[in-house]
């Protein structure tokens, strides 16, 4: 194994030449830079909505920004639908218009040079009045013959919504499109990714308007024409958050969202971050939720990371009404690595959004959003965009505390390491119950690739013995490679103990 090359470390808050309000919702890793997608306010009406792109070189410095818009029609990016392809970069969004009797919502495909300058944009939804249909993209996927897959909400006037999958050919030319919902049900999609047998499968949506306890994160599963072959329900009892979904390393489907086990109010949920692994005939692998319930909880993309694991963002409510992005990172197995929040803007009623997330080439990850200051914080809106290294530090170590709150490595106080550092010999210290069907420890090294795994009472590589309430193993580590791992310690399926440690 190789440790990571020289990390680069940001946290920055970026300003529009539009001098208006700005979101970061969608981003791009380029050779020495990055592309962020967003939203911005027009200078002569803060309220109407243009299309922003912006460049940073690799250490965060803004060096160029474009604005695609108008007076005649507000345009949105939607979040995550950056996509690098030949000659530039593809994103999709929402175009509006205003007629004096319609608002005419149309789903827009672009294409940009990488000197941001449009190639060609296009137009799909209904195109003579009266305008009564909604198109409002979400999600964009590229697929193994360079052709588009869009996804996202289908609103009639009138009529409950239905989720809208819709291909077109490299030069932007619809080929088909499929719908799905039934019944009195609003069904909105969020995600779409190809599959391994050349379908599709979407993160869509649903929910009964005013009754929040019906709101479903929904799987559908397509073959290549569109053509619906299951649906698969991941929802409980209360108000779940909508899925945003990953093609795996092993070919699976990985559906990352916000499950609610409990309510605050009628429209408040208590949610914890839910990651689902599904084949491509709807048999759940494994179904693994983390952290504690918190109001608000929101997780907006999940992608997968380059050693098979899977990479999180969104954003909670932790202290009333101050508001924090987060990041987390599972391995391949679901198994819980690390998770952090992230502030730009500390003040107690400033607020920190996380829209998405990449993995980039120096092994860590970047993230962007936007921020909403209040005082003492100053400003407006701002994009927002975070550089952090593998173990999602915004600083060497996570050592300032200033902008990251992480969790504590220890969990439930059941695992200990020593020495730490360890140069020859790791003594791990553990502690179980009786009623623990099967117990194990997994190491991972600062890229989260797993290193050992070892069952508890196991003798490879390993000895054991008991220290009072403790066991006590110990582990061979002279030849390993310097650097930082983490050993996680399972049982039932359950994170029961988390440490850092050390190996010189």
């Amino acid at each position: 194994m190789s440790l990571q090359s020289q990390t680069i470390y940001f946290n920055n808050r970026y300003e529009s030449v539009t001098n208006k309000w700005n979101a970061g919702l969608s981003l791009v890793e380029m050779e020495n830079e990055y592309l962020i997608g967003g939203t911005t306010g027009h200078p002569l009406n803060e309220p109407w909505h243009q299309i922003s792109l912006f460049k940073t070189d690799i250490e965060g410095n803004k060096i160029d920004e474009f604005v695609l818009g108008d007076t005649i029609a507000e345009r949105d990016l939607a979040s995550g639908s950056l996509n690098k392809v030949s000659g530039g970069y593809l994103f999709t969004g929402t175009r509006r218009q205003y007629t004096t009797n319609w608002v005419h919502d149309e789903c827009m495909l672009v294409k940009i040079n990488e000197n941001l300058d449009t190639l060609w944009t296009k137009y799909y939804g209904e195109i003579v009045e009266p305008f009564d249909t909604a198109y409002l993209p979400r999600h964009l996927v590229i697929n193994e013959v360079n052709q588009f897959i869009i996804v996202g909400t289908k609103k009639p006037y009138a009529l409950p919504s239905k989720v809208f999958i819709l291909k077109v050919n490299e030069n932007g030319q619809k080929e088909w499109e499929s719908n799905f919902g039934t019944g009195s049900y609003y069904y909105q999609g969020f995600s779409v990714i190809q599959t391994t047998d050349g379908g599709y499968a979407i993160g869509g949506y649903r929910f009964h308007i005013g009754q929040n306890e019906t709101a479903d994160p929904i799987i559908y599963k397509t073959d290549s024409l569109g053509n619906l072959e299951w649906e698969k329900n991941l929802g409980g009892p209360f108000d779940d958050y909508h899925p945003m979904l990953t093609l795996g390393q092993d070919g699976n489907i990985v559906a990352g969202t916000c499950y609610a086990d409990s309510m605050a109010q009628p429209d408040v949920a208590y949610r914890k971050i839910n990651i689902v692994k599904l084949d491509n005939q709807g048999n759940i692998l494994w179904n693994k939720k983390y952290g504690q319930s918190i109001t608000y909880n929101y997780l907006k993309q999940i992608r997968t990371t380059n050693d098979g694991g899977y990479i999180a963002t969104g954003s909670i409510k932790n202290n009333y009404p101050h508001r924090s992005g987060w990041i987390f990172k599972v391995a391949e197995n679901g198994d819980s690595l690390w998770y952090r929040q992230y502030d730009n803007l500390l003040g107690a009623d400033s607020r920190n959004y996380l829209y998405d997330v990449i993995p980039t080439s120096d092994n860590g990850f970047a993230a962007c959003g936007y921020v909403i200051p209040y005082p003492p914080d100053t400003g407006s809106q701002d994009a927002w965009v975070l550089k952090v290294d593998s173990l999602g530090c915004d600083t060497p170590g996570c050592a300032t505390g200033t902008h990251v709150f992480e969790f504590p490595d220890t969990v439930g106080n059941n695992l200990k390491v020593c020495p730490n550092p360890a140069k020859d010999v790791l003594n791990i210290e553990y502690r179980t119950s009786n009623n623990e069907v099967r117990s194990y420890f997994v190491i991972y090294d600062i890229l989260g690739r797993k290193a050992e795994e070892i069952g508890v009472g196991s003798s490879s590589g390993s000895s054991s013995s008991r220290n009072s309430s403790y066991n006590v193993i110990s582990i061979d580590v002279s030849e390993w490679r310097k650097g930082v791992y983490l050993c996680v310690l399972m049982s039932n399926g359950k994170v029961v103990g988390r440490k850092k440690f050390v190996v010189k």
